[in-house]
């Protein structure tokens, strides 16, 4: 049995980015970058106005305070009339300056009178109210990075600043098998000895987040049609998540199953809870977790291992959920020496755990919003006392 940060590296070194491909930025939404991206011009592209009022030049302040208004740039102006010397230009937020102005007066702060204005506050300093070109980025320098993520303000940037396509990575195929011989049929009605299987419509959620739609299908406890569907499923996808009959129990057959399948597996059981169970497997074309069934534990095994697999396959520079710490907001008794992962919630700046953690509970993890790692060597923690938490995507 090996610990979680073990188990991570080994699952690391066994997989690698998907191909790359070019698309389109608008359909790029939740993709890691492939390469750096950089700035195709200056932005803002030309000076212009931050304020709605008038373009003047600075140094005609030292002459008077009134100018004569001789013509307008608002937003979209492609042709504009130059001032001379004690003259100036109506102006509109986002309009370009001439270049014979270099500073803006708010409309506020004139007095107007037909063509002729008077500035009733004199600016502070030469480009007052100017964006000046290139002031957020100077074109050919480093916009993007590679391996982060385009989430909505990236989007926008990057659209704004002229990048029409990026480079990112390949989705992968994934599959979902859920084994057992418990779960109802659908339609079925509810009796003694079935339940409800959730650990598909779990999983498919938790992977439509990250742009991935999983095709899913349930095995009862039969170790001839699990073997068939496994080399079935694995034959036509890149990444294939198994919950259910990892352990050692007699209708365990997942292990046996992968190994058919032709897949090497790396590891089997970490020292977690929930979890302990885990099996990652790897073969040339896909690679297999192998879930435990409990619902709980497949899903702290999706955010801790399955999520960075993906996050690496799309080429993420950093994959893995957030983390930080925090100081504990009550004390926490630990049985075993296994690393404990508890789903909760940050209370007045303090990780507190939510009540019902039972691996076949998952009426807590609903409410969560991080993860708090109990380390392997800790039995007991005290309030106040730093703790690892994860955040849990929302």
């Amino acid at each position: 049995m090996i610990q979680p940060e073990e188990a991570l590296r080994l699952i690391f070194s066994r997989i690698a980015t998907r191909p790359r491909l070019r698309l389109p930025l608008k359909e790029s939404a939740g993709r890691y970058t492939a390469v750096d991206i950089n700035a195709p011009y200056d932005h803002p592209f030309f000076r212009q106005s931050a304020m709605d009022g008038y373009a003047i030049r600075f140094d005609d302040i030292k002459s008077g305070k009134k100018f004569k208004c001789v013509g307008e740039s608002s937003a979209g102006t492609v042709h504009l009339a130059e001032i001379n010397t004690g003259e100036c230009l109506r102006i509109f937020t986002g309009a370009p300056l001439p270049d014979s102005a270099d500073t803006v007066v708010m409309q506020e702060q004139i007095k107007r009178e037909g063509e002729d204005i008077e500035l009733l506050q004199l600016p502070e300093k030469k480009g007052q109210h100017v964006r000046q070109q290139g002031e957020q980025i100077k074109k050919g320098s480093l916009a993007y990075r590679q391996g982060k993520r385009l989430n909505p303000a990236a989007m926008g940037y990057l659209a704004s600043i002229g990048v029409e396509f990026v480079d990112v990575h390949s989705k992968p195929d994934v599959s979902i098998i859920a084994t057992g011989s418990e779960f109802l049929e659908e339609g079925e009605s509810l009796q003694k000895g079935k339940i409800y299987e959730s650990n598909t419509i779990m999983l498919q959620a938790a992977l439509e987040r990250e742009g991935i739609r999983a095709q899913a299908a349930r095995v009862r406890d039969d170790e001839a049609l699990l073997n068939q569907r496994v080399k079935l499923e694995a034959a036509a996808t890149d990444l294939l998540l198994l919950s259910g009959g990892v352990s050692v129990g007699d209708y365990d057959f997942t292990r046996g199953a992968l190994e058919q399948a032709g897949f090497e597996i790396v590891f089997h059981k970490v020292s977690q809870k929930p979890g302990k169970p885990l099996l990652f497997a790897v073969r040339k074309d896909c690679v297999a977790f192998g879930l435990p069934g409990n619902p709980r534990s497949v899903l702290n095994s999706y955010y801790l291992y399955v999520l960075p697999t993906l996050q690496k396959m799309l080429g993420a520079a950093e994959p893995g959920l957030l983390r930080s710490t925090l100081p504990l907001a009550e004390k926490v008794k630990k049985r075993g020496d296994r690393t404990w992962y508890l789903s909760g919630k940050i209370k007045e700046g303090r990780a507190a755990v939510l009540e019902g953690q039972s691996s076949h509970m998952l009426r807590s993890y609903s409410e969560a919003s991080i993860i708090i790692k109990i380390p392997q060597d800790k039995r007991e923690m005290q309030p106040g006392e730093e703790v690892e938490v994860y955040f849990i995507p929302q």
